[in-house]
């Protein structure tokens, strides 16, 4: 800390929070010049947000309500009739679905999970583009699963961690695991 301050880096006490994810240890107040720093179960990360469980729900459910963001501001786009359908999904592709799977390469998937993200696609697309519930979206659209994508980009992207090279630090943080408690025997 001392050394940081040398060269004029300061630690916010009011902005820091510190996050616990390892539950070995019992938990120790940290403090900072005489100040308590407050823990927080999750924080948002380059734009991801990070919990204590490792569970992507709240992520999920973030990017979710961003992307339902993105398709109000195009509104007038949706409500038009004078777009044709290739330019409302290329818009869709691009403003909406990339909002919607930032970060999902790390995610973990559950069904339910998968089935929340893919009941938000069908719900956009049939809403803007005027599709009854029991019609197919996919024949009118020709357009992929959004899990389909997302489950194809991770599956890039872990092969891309099994072929680096295992001095790098990805394929580290890849192979990391949490060692278990072990209790000192009493005598």
């Amino acid at each position: 800390m001392k050394l940081g301050e040398r060269v004029g880096l300061t630690i916010s006490t009011q902005k820091t929070n510190i996050m616990r994810n390892v539950n070995r240890l019992p938990p120790k107040p940290l403090t900072v010049k005489a100040r308590k720093i407050e823990e927080t179960d999750m924080f948002r990360y380059l734009g991801s947000l990070v919990s204590t469980d490792g569970s992507p729900e709240h992520e999920i459910a973030t990017c979710i309500t961003y992307a339902g963001s993105a398709i109000d501001m195009l509104r007038n786009v949706w409500r038009s009739a004078t777009f044709c359908l290739k330019l409302i999904l290329s818009l869709f592709n691009s403003n909406v679905l990339s909002v919607l799977t930032y970060g999902s390469k790390s995610w973990a998937l559950t069904k339910q999970l998968e089935e929340r993200i893919q009941s938000f696609e069908n719900n956009c697309l049939r809403r803007f583009l005027r599709i009854y519930w029991r019609d197919e979206i996919r024949e009118k659209t020709k357009q992929p699963l959004v899990i389909d994508k997302l489950i194809s980009s991770q599956c890039r992207y872990w092969g891309l961690m099994v072929r680096m090279g295992s001095n790098r630090r990805p394929h580290d943080v890849h192979n990391a695991s949490v060692m278990p408690v072990q209790k000192r025997k009493i005598n």
